[in-house]
């Protein structure tokens, strides 16, 4: 989780002697369901919002798919992107280093005056 979002999940947690016992990303009054398959919410509220916003063919893996290209277009390496992403191997992860062709050119030009 990125630090602007824990910073925004702690303020919404109260102050003082308070006991938290509800969730965060589910409903006030979960139904079972939802407490044993918490996913479960979480994609009827993605899709509900989806429809909402008039989207077609755009599903939850998509937003995955692209984090993990803003990352590895922002430098970070892939066995990073690998642990982030749970996957095991790295080949796993290789599918977004198809973004990488344009950032290796632009890391080249970086060294391009070295040495002269």
């Amino acid at each position: 989780m990125t630090v602007p979002a824990l910073e925004t999940l702690s303020n919404l947690v109260p102050t003082g002697d308070y006991k938290c016992s509800s969730f965060v990303f589910l409903p006030k009054d979960p139904k079972m369901t939802y407490r044993w398959r918490p996913n479960q919410y979480f994609r009827e509220s993605f899709e509900a919002a989806v429809k909402r916003a008039k989207i077609s063919d755009f599903h939850m893996h998509d937003l995955r798919h692209t984090a993990a290209s803003y990352m590895i277009m922002n430098g970070v390496d892939l066995r990073t992107v690998a642990d982030i992403l749970g996957h095991k191997t790295i080949a796993m992860t290789m599918k977004y280093t198809h973004l990488l062709d344009d950032h290796k050119l632009k890391a080249i030009d970086r060294i391009a005056g070295l040495g002269l």
